[in-house]
Protein backbone atom coordinates (compact mmCIF):
# COMPACT_ATOMS: atom_id res chain seq x y z
CA UNK A 1 0.00 0.00 0.00
CA UNK A 2 2.56 2.65 1.11
CA UNK A 3 4.66 1.84 -2.59
CA UNK A 4 1.43 2.15 -4.57
CA UNK A 5 0.81 5.79 -2.99
CA UNK A 6 4.54 6.74 -3.45
CA UNK A 7 3.85 5.63 -7.07
CA UNK A 8 0.76 7.87 -7.70
CA UNK A 9 2.58 10.84 -5.64
CA UNK A 10 5.77 10.85 -8.03
CA UNK A 11 2.76 10.42 -11.40
CA UNK A 12 2.44 14.16 -10.67
CA UNK A 13 -1.75 12.96 -10.01
CA UNK A 14 -3.88 13.81 -7.32
CA UNK A 15 -3.53 10.41 -5.77
CA UNK A 16 -5.74 11.31 -2.29
CA UNK A 17 -8.42 13.22 -4.47
CA UNK A 18 -9.82 9.48 -5.74
CA UNK A 19 -9.77 8.34 -2.45
CA UNK A 20 -11.72 11.42 -1.15
CA UNK A 21 -14.11 11.16 -3.94
CA UNK A 22 -15.01 7.29 -3.46
CA UNK A 23 -15.22 8.08 0.50
CA UNK A 24 -18.19 10.22 -0.26
CA UNK A 25 -19.87 7.26 -2.17
CA UNK A 26 -23.60 7.10 -1.26
CA UNK A 27 -26.15 4.13 -1.65
CA UNK A 28 -26.59 5.81 -5.33
CA UNK A 29 -25.08 5.08 -8.22
CA UNK A 30 -23.67 8.10 -8.23
CA UNK A 31 -20.93 9.78 -6.15
CA UNK A 32 -22.19 12.50 -3.48
CA UNK A 33 -19.18 14.60 -5.47
CA UNK A 34 -21.02 15.38 -8.55
CA UNK A 35 -24.05 15.80 -6.76
CA UNK A 36 -25.80 19.76 -7.49
CA UNK A 37 -24.96 21.94 -4.55
CA UNK A 38 -21.68 19.98 -3.39
CA UNK A 39 -19.39 22.76 -2.66
CA UNK A 40 -16.07 20.44 -2.91
CA UNK A 41 -16.21 20.22 -6.71
CA UNK A 42 -16.86 23.87 -7.07
CA UNK A 43 -14.37 24.86 -4.65
CA UNK A 44 -11.76 22.02 -5.51
CA UNK A 45 -12.04 23.61 -9.16
CA UNK A 46 -11.90 27.19 -7.93
CA UNK A 47 -8.89 26.47 -5.62
CA UNK A 48 -6.89 25.12 -8.72
CA UNK A 49 -7.92 28.23 -10.92
CA UNK A 50 -7.12 30.59 -8.18
CA UNK A 51 -3.29 29.02 -7.79
CA UNK A 52 -2.67 28.27 -11.39
CA UNK A 53 -4.26 31.28 -13.52
CA UNK A 54 -2.28 34.11 -11.47
CA UNK A 55 0.85 31.87 -11.67
CA UNK A 56 0.00 31.83 -15.54
CA UNK A 57 0.29 35.68 -15.36
CA UNK A 58 3.12 35.83 -13.03
CA UNK A 59 5.41 33.48 -15.33
CA UNK A 60 4.54 35.59 -18.55
CA UNK A 61 4.86 38.92 -17.18
CA UNK A 62 8.85 37.49 -15.60
CA UNK A 63 10.00 35.39 -18.30
CA UNK A 64 12.84 36.95 -18.85
CA UNK A 65 13.73 36.93 -14.86
CA UNK A 66 12.65 33.18 -14.07
CA UNK A 67 14.98 31.91 -17.47
CA UNK A 68 17.86 34.14 -16.28
CA UNK A 69 17.78 32.60 -12.60
CA UNK A 70 17.04 28.67 -13.99
CA UNK A 71 18.59 28.70 -17.09
CA UNK A 72 21.36 31.89 -17.06
CA UNK A 73 21.64 34.49 -20.19
CA UNK A 74 22.78 32.18 -22.43
CA UNK A 75 18.82 30.94 -22.80
CA UNK A 76 16.87 34.46 -23.04
CA UNK A 77 16.09 33.96 -26.86
CA UNK A 78 13.90 30.94 -25.31
CA UNK A 79 11.92 33.78 -23.68
CA UNK A 80 9.50 34.71 -26.37
CA UNK A 81 8.28 30.87 -26.22
CA UNK A 82 8.33 30.73 -22.25
CA UNK A 83 5.81 33.25 -22.51
CA UNK A 84 3.65 31.88 -24.99
CA UNK A 85 3.59 28.50 -22.77
CA UNK A 86 3.09 29.92 -19.61
CA UNK A 87 -0.18 31.06 -21.07
CA UNK A 88 -1.14 27.32 -20.34
CA UNK A 89 -0.29 26.75 -16.66
CA UNK A 90 -3.43 27.74 -15.02
CA UNK A 91 -4.98 25.53 -17.90
CA UNK A 92 -3.10 22.49 -17.29
CA UNK A 93 -3.08 22.55 -13.48
CA UNK A 94 -7.05 22.59 -13.80
CA UNK A 95 -7.18 19.97 -16.32
CA UNK A 96 -4.74 17.72 -13.58
CA UNK A 97 -7.71 17.05 -11.50
CA UNK A 98 -10.08 15.66 -14.30
CA UNK A 99 -8.63 12.02 -14.37
CA UNK A 100 -9.08 11.49 -10.91
CA UNK A 101 -12.62 13.17 -11.16
CA UNK A 102 -13.71 10.62 -13.96
CA UNK A 103 -11.93 7.62 -12.04
CA UNK A 104 -13.54 8.72 -8.81
CA UNK A 105 -17.00 8.71 -10.98
CA UNK A 106 -16.33 5.56 -12.85
CA UNK A 107 -16.86 6.61 -16.04
CA UNK A 108 -13.01 5.44 -17.05
CA UNK A 109 -14.60 5.17 -20.39
CA UNK A 110 -14.78 9.39 -20.47
CA UNK A 111 -11.85 9.36 -18.87
CA UNK A 112 -9.77 7.22 -21.98
CA UNK A 113 -12.21 9.30 -24.83
CA UNK A 114 -10.39 12.78 -23.19
CA UNK A 115 -7.31 10.82 -23.40
CA UNK A 116 -7.36 10.21 -27.11
CA UNK A 117 -8.51 13.22 -27.95
CA UNK A 118 -5.65 14.58 -26.49
CA UNK A 119 -3.12 13.14 -27.44
CA UNK A 120 -4.41 13.25 -31.18
CA UNK A 121 -5.21 17.27 -30.69
CA UNK A 122 -1.48 17.88 -28.93
CA UNK A 123 0.44 15.90 -31.99
CA UNK A 124 -1.53 17.52 -34.23
CA UNK A 125 -0.80 20.85 -32.94
CA UNK A 126 2.75 19.91 -32.51
CA UNK A 127 3.12 18.87 -36.35
CA UNK A 128 1.48 21.92 -37.73
CA UNK A 129 3.16 24.27 -36.05
CA UNK A 130 6.70 21.99 -36.94
CA UNK A 131 5.35 21.42 -40.88
CA UNK A 132 3.69 24.59 -41.53
CA UNK A 133 4.57 27.25 -39.59
CA UNK A 134 8.37 26.75 -39.10
CA UNK A 135 9.04 28.21 -35.75
CA UNK A 136 9.49 27.41 -32.26
CA UNK A 137 6.80 30.25 -31.54
CA UNK A 138 4.29 28.56 -33.69
CA UNK A 139 4.94 25.78 -32.18
CA UNK A 140 4.14 27.31 -28.55
CA UNK A 141 1.47 28.26 -29.74
CA UNK A 142 -0.42 25.54 -31.10
CA UNK A 143 0.84 23.72 -28.22
CA UNK A 144 -1.24 26.22 -26.02
CA UNK A 145 -4.26 26.10 -28.43
CA UNK A 146 -4.58 22.61 -27.97
CA UNK A 147 -4.16 23.05 -24.81
CA UNK A 148 -7.27 24.69 -24.61
CA UNK A 149 -9.42 23.03 -26.78
CA UNK A 150 -8.54 19.93 -24.76
CA UNK A 151 -10.21 21.80 -21.64
CA UNK A 152 -12.96 22.63 -22.68
CA UNK A 153 -13.13 18.90 -24.67
CA UNK A 154 -12.83 17.71 -20.95
CA UNK A 155 -14.71 19.18 -18.83
CA UNK A 156 -17.81 19.50 -21.52
CA UNK A 157 -17.73 15.89 -21.39
CA UNK A 158 -17.27 15.55 -18.17
CA UNK A 159 -20.69 17.56 -17.50
CA UNK A 160 -22.36 16.61 -20.01
CA UNK A 161 -21.81 12.66 -20.14
CA UNK A 162 -20.46 11.78 -16.48
CA UNK A 163 -22.35 14.10 -14.76
CA UNK A 164 -25.25 15.26 -16.77
CA UNK A 165 -25.70 18.05 -16.25
CA UNK A 166 -24.57 21.80 -18.14
CA UNK A 167 -21.30 22.43 -18.40
CA UNK A 168 -22.04 26.50 -18.28
CA UNK A 169 -22.80 26.90 -14.52
CA UNK A 170 -18.78 25.55 -14.00
CA UNK A 171 -17.81 27.82 -16.53
CA UNK A 172 -19.62 30.70 -15.17
CA UNK A 173 -18.41 29.71 -11.54
CA UNK A 174 -14.46 29.20 -12.81
CA UNK A 175 -14.26 32.69 -14.85
CA UNK A 176 -15.87 34.83 -11.26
Amino acid sequence: RLHADQLETVSGKFPKLTKIFWRNKGTSDKIKFVEVGNPFRILFVRFLAFIGLPLSVLLFFTAEEVTIIIFGHQWMPSVPVFRILSLSVGIQIILSSSGSIFQAAGDTRSLFVCGVFSSVLNVTGILLGIFYFGTLTAVASCIVVTFTINFIQCYWQMYRVTFRRSAWPFMRQLIS
